[in-house]
């Protein structure tokens, strides 16, 4: 009898055209799809009621997505075989789930992302922060589809030492290119390029909202209510991850912060 598993992934952004299957590309779910394939825990996503809790843009990595399948497999040897045919995503836990239950519904998701410290105000940055959380139609912060504008954003830190800057945004879910957006807009504040009162999601006055590179994204977590088991049961798994960032990215200072969360 099958079960629902959820599998949550790490994966290196820089190595695909995104997380959504695409003609022709290579991508997160394209690669997952198929090494679940390959050792037989499904015949194809439709029969297999695969689900996907975020889709992340070419570039973006993450250190917890997560997907879910219905399959026979153990769980416990889930993720070392899935592994074991996936080059560039690493499944670092799995956990089982009601057969009703849909990862697209998580409670929370958290982004963090990375500048460069070069002299910005990190106070006013702090200040124009308060701006995003609540509430809001961020319909001038997103590349805008048929979904529902309006979100809701729990946390927006930001910090900083020599280096650089950090920001961390969550949220129920977000827009297309959302989060870069308001790292972009906050970045121009500490350049004393817009006043913090200027960013309130529903009045801003600036003609163009830019975006920083996806590189400098990465998803953090996914919250969906359950406690994985862990897969990296003797180091090995998050050496080849350090090894493989480490590899990919030439901005060190990026990667040794990425590699740092993965403790």
């Amino acid at each position: 009898m099958p079960s629902r598993l959820a599998l949550r992934l790490a994966y290196d952004g820089t190595r695909f055209f995104g997380f959504q299957r695409q003609p022709g590309k290579r991508t997160v779910e394209g690669e997952l799809l198929s090494a679940l394939t390959d050792i037989g825990a499904i015949a194809d996503s439709r029969t297999a009621h695969y689900r996907s809790s975020s889709r992340t843009d070419r570039g973006v990595s993450a250190i917890c997505n997560i997907a879910s399948v219905d399959t026979e497999f153990e769980p416990g040897r889930l993720p070392l075989a899935t592994n074991a045919h996936m080059d560039d995503v690493w499944c670092t836990g799995v956990v089982e789930l009601s057969d009703t239950f849909d990862v697209r519904m998580a409670k929370s998701r958290t982004y963090v992302c990375f500048l460069l410290y070069d002299g910005q105000d990190i106070r006013s940055m702090k200040a124009a922060a308060k701006a995003f959380v609540g509430t809001h139609d961020f319909s001038r912060y997103a590349r805008i589809d048929k979904r529902d504008p309006v979100r809701t954003i729990h946390l927006l830190d930001v910090s900083a030492d020599d280096e650089l800057i950090t920001f961390r945004i969550r949220g129920d879910s977000f827009l297309w290119n959302q989060a870069r957006r308001i790292v972009w807009a906050l970045d121009q504040v500490g350049k004393g390029k817009a006043e913090p009162e200027e960013l309130s999601p529903g009045n801003y006055p600036l003609n163009r909202i830019g975006l920083v590179r996806p590189e400098r994204l990465v998803l953090e977590s996914i919250d969906i209510g359950h406690e994985f088991l862990p897969a990296n049961r003797g180091g090995n798994l998050l050496e080849t991850m350090r090894r493989r960032l480490v590899s990919s990215h030439t901005d060190l200072f990026f990667a040794r912060t990425i590699l740092s969360s993965l403790e």
